[in-house]
């Protein structure tokens, strides 16, 4: 006679039918210990019954398991569980009557498993993970025709797909969703495996356990079926849901007992048993060699306990025991605990690694909101290049797009838009053109005019709709990268423009009309600190340069001057290197239209344009004309000369410098004086409309005399203050008879930097963040040095400054430049290349002092060089100088600097 099984209807009836055996006639009531299924997703597996009177018999009691919805579910079927968490976790637990041999020839062996669809969401993990079933198990034909309708259904769980809340069964026995094996090791720390999760080959290995029958019942019962009835192994399918605990499906952990000195949580054994309270015998069996004591046997891990719901704290407790509940230790020696050698058969590998890829991203878009909101300097670039190589880009652009529509300043929207741009970047694989380009495509615009009425929100939401129009191919993407950094841009302009809260001009006496007013302008020398004043980095950084305003040659090589005409126009006139010089090149401007090219740096007299536009002589845009507008506020228009003595890129600061000139001269023809720390912001501002995106260094500079210290903190709005540094007396010309400049002859534009720059701020590259900070120390230890007159010590912050501006933008260091610094090493303290480098001025500090001669013949005799000049310095201690000079209605004969009035 074949033996006996249980039928585990799921039924949440105490009482319950068990199909009848082969060929006995009709269903026959269930013994009364048998189990009845548990609710909301959980199944168990009965045993014999045992005599009266056993410390088994099925006594009232309950069960609690972890899992989405059962926190509470209770069963009176585990009287087992419940007998050991009464009795501790002793051998045999007290109480026992029979002895071992007897307990295993009466009894069948326990099993249940918890099926959950997923983990609580307080823990923020939703990722699914599989826990196999043993691949030897058991089948039982359907019930009989004959059988109660209910048990002739299957329930909703074999049911395809699972119904919410509920988990599914895939062929084979292999359950879907969150499964928590019970009835491993016993309750309260016993001796024995369970053999259903025992691996294969073990000691333990005994029959397995039997999966869910196709009608839906649930079949166990004694070993020993006949072959054949055995199910055929199928091929493994994809499967989800969590599974508790955590476990890391790599490589098993090398055989190291805690008598070898191995560790466990970073600390050796010996240490973790004195602070956890955990004994060894908690861990392993007393029959366990000493040798095979190890991570990978240690029953470490709880997955079910008798009377109380299991979650991440009751593992995570062990990181800091002492921080936990006093009960945590009672708790974990009361659950049913498992190894690693137990679990990893039971792991889909594959489900687990996909698993963890999902909470990767989901933790990574928690990152970039606490990042990017929080202002921090952490890198998003690698999560970002993880997400598109993984497919989850647009998971991330979806959470860029949230953090930037709901940011509450412009400076954290323009990073988030710069982190989209370099999405876009990495998914077009290097391939589609460089990155830096135009931005000036019309299908962009609305989008663009919402960004700069300050409309952020709409300007997200237009953006993210045309984004979609450009994922088609490398080309389209990247020229959509262009877009979102020309939309950040944008962002970071409105930021700083915040500064213009600083620009203060009170009235002045409008100078008659054909007066010319001057301003004249040193340069300047950036001794260090510099890039830590380019926006963004001075307002998320906070930023710090020393400068120092020079006389090249004897004179102030830039200037600028402006008189009133009769005419309603603007006339513009780029003179030739001196203020009596020949006009190079003129232009007039009589409509706005003329105007609308201020925001382009090579446009003719852009610089000018921008700088009518931003001291408000002239409101663009506007719907009353240029000449009414003129003829409204000063019965005529405005002519502009410029000049300077310097090349263009020479890196001395000569565009923001200039631009501070024509500013000057430019308030006071209009009526108004504006102060030195006005025309510091001013400047700010006129260069973030130009989209030099320029920072504050070069105007300070060359606008406060003398050698001074410029700050700016990490916050908007964006304030540079200028604090002088007092020198012993004689260093200032000391110091002009050590420095030197050479003129490399090398050109470059700030701008082309610039955005390299700026980009890999955005990206927050360790190096960058790190490099930032060096620069603003050792702008404070350069200014500690000229306090205390050190020339070397100045001259170890210059060598210093060089090289933290070639970390900030590699490259920036042409190869006849790295020759002829080379060649001067040995006569100097120290040696920079001016601004942002890449060509222009090379200024050195000599060991002695005016060595112009002795320099000119050290690079005469190097090769390679090119055309190159060396021209002397001296410090500057009067800063920008504005005048009103002679009245001459023709302007064919510019009045001299001794004209003043």
């Amino acid at each position: 006679m074949a033996p006996s099984r249980w039928y585990v209807p799921r039924a949440t009836s105490p009482r319950a039918t068990c199909p009848p055996r082969r060929g006995t006639g009709p269903a026959r009531p269930r013994p009364r210990c048998a189990p009845a299924g548990l609710r909301r997703g959980f199944l168990l597996l009965g045993r014999r019954r045992a005599a009266p009177g056993h410390p088994r018999h099925p006594a009232p009691g309950r069960l609690h398991l972890h899992g989405a919805g059962l926190g509470g579910t209770a069963h009176p079927a585990l009287p087992l569980l419940r007998h050991r968490a009464e009795h501790g976790a002793g051998g045999d637990g007290g109480g026992l009557r029979e002895g071992r041999q007897r307990r295993q020839r009466e009894e069948r062996p326990l099993r249940a498993v918890g099926v959950s669809p997923h983990l609580p969401s307080q823990h923020g993990l939703h990722p699914r993970r599989v826990l196999r079933l043993p691949d030897r198990v058991r089948q039982r034909p359907h019930p009989q025709p004959d059988a109660p309708a209910r048990l002739r259904q299957p329930p909703p769980l074999l049911q395809g797909s699972p119904l919410p809340g509920r988990p599914a069964l895939a062929p084979g026995g292999r359950l879907l969703g969150h499964q928590q094996p019970a009835g491993g090791s016993r309750a309260a720390g016993g001796r024995q495996r369970h053999p259903a999760l025992s691996p294969p080959g073990s000691p333990g290995d005994r029959p397995r356990l039997p999966p869910l029958g196709p009608r839906g019942g649930l079949l166990a019962g004694p070993a020993g079926l006949p072959p054949a009835r055995r199910r055929p192994p199928g091929p493994p399918r994809p499967a989800a849901g969590p599974v508790l605990p955590r476990v890391h499906a790599q490589r098993p952990p090398r055989r190291l007992s805690p008598a070898e000195g191995s560790t466990y949580l970073n600390v050796p054994w010996a240490e973790f048993f004195r602070r956890t309270g955990v004994r060894e015998g908690d861990l392993w069996d007393a029959e366990t060699p000493r040798s095979s004591r190890c991570l990978l046997s240690a029953r470490l891990f709880p997955v079910l306990h008798a009377s109380e719901a299991l979650g991440l704290e009751d593992v995570l407790w062990l990181l800091a025991p002492a921080a936990g509940p006093g009960g945590r230790l009672a708790r974990w020696r009361a659950a049913w605990r498992m190894s690693w050698q137990e679990l990893l058969p039971c792991l889909d590998k594959e489900a687990e690694l996909g698993a963890r890829r999902a909470l990767f991203f989901l933790q990574g878009q928690r990152k970039v909101r606490r990042v990017l909101l929080g202002r921090q300097d952490g890198s998003l670039l690698p999560l970002i290049r993880s997400a598109v190589h993984e497919g989850y880009h647009e998971a991330v652009l979806g959470t860029l797009d949230e953090v930037a529509s709901t940011a509450d300043d412009a400076g954290v929207a323009a990073r988030a838009l710069a982190c989209i741009a370099d999405v876009l970047g990495c998914l077009a694989h290097g391939e589609g053109g460089l990155r830096s380009g135009p931005a000036a495509n019309s299908q962009w615009a609305s989008a663009f005019r919402r960004l700069e009425s300050g409309d952020i929100a709409g300007g997200v939401r237009e953006l993210a709709a045309e984004r979609q129009k450009w994922m088609s191919g490398p080309d389209l993407l990247v020229r959509a990268a262009r877009h979102y950094e020309g939309a950040e841009q944008i962002l970071v302009r409105q930021a700083v423009m915040s500064s213009c809260r600083f620009v203060t001009v009170r009235p002045a006496e409008l100078p008659p009309v054909g007066c010319w007013v001057q301003a004249v302008c040193p340069a300047r020398l950036d001794l260090s600190g510099g890039w830590s004043d380019t926006p963004p980095v001075t307002y998320e950084h906070g930023g710090a340069v020393v400068d120092v305003a020079v006389l090249v040659d004897g004179c102030r090589p830039i200037g600028a001057r402006v008189r009133r005409i009769p005419e309603p126009e603007l006339r513009l006139v780029s003179l030739g290197g001196t203020p009596r010089g020949e006009a190079v090149a003129e232009l007039v401007c009589r409509e706005l239209e003329d105007l609308r090219d201020y925001c382009q740096p090579h446009a003719p007299g852009a610089l000018l344009k921008a700088a009518f536009i931003c001291t408000q002589i002239v409101q663009f845009p506007s719907q009353e004309p240029l000449r009414a507008q003129l003829m409204r506020s000063f019965r005529g228009g405005f002519e502009v000369h410029t000049w300077s003595k310097l090349p263009h890129g020479s890196g001395l600061g000569t565009s923001s410098i200039l631009a501070g000139a024509a500013m000057a001269s430019l308030y006071r023809a209009a009526g108004k004086a504006a102060s030195t720390e006005s025309l510091v912001h001013a400047v700010l501002h006129l260069e973030q409309r130009l989209t030099t995106g320029g920072g504050w260094q070069d105007q300070v500079g060359g606008l406060v005399p003398g050698i001074k210290i410029g700050r700016s903190k990490a916050q908007l709005p964006l304030r540079v203050e200028v604090e002088e540094i007092p020198v012993p007396e004689g260093f200032a010309r000391t110091l002009s008879d050590h420095l030197l400049l050479v003129y490399t002859g090398k050109t470059r534009l700030a701008r082309n930097l610039l955005q390299d720059v700026v980009r890999n701020w955005n990206a927050r590259l360790p190096s960058v963040v790190q490099n930032a900070h060096a620069l603003v120390s050792n702008a404070e230890e350069c200014a500690r040095a000229l306090r205390q007159g050190d020339l070397p010590l100045v001259g170890t912050c210059l060598d210093r400054y060089w090289q933290q501006k070639k970390r900030m933008a590699p490259g920036c260091e042409p190869l006849a430049v790295g020759r002829m610094m080379r060649a001067l090493r040995p006569y100097v303290h120290g040696q920079c290349l001016a601004g942002a480098g890449g060509g222009g001025f090379l200024y050195v500090l000599t060991k002695a002092p005016r060595q112009k001669e002795a320099l000119h013949q050290i690079l005469a005799k190097t090769e390679g060089l090119g055309n190159f000049s060396i021209h002397s310095i001296e410090v500057d201690t009067g800063g920008v100088s504005v005048e009103v000079v002679g009245c001459e209605l023709d302007g064919s004969a510019p009045p001299g600097e001794d004209a003043a009035v």
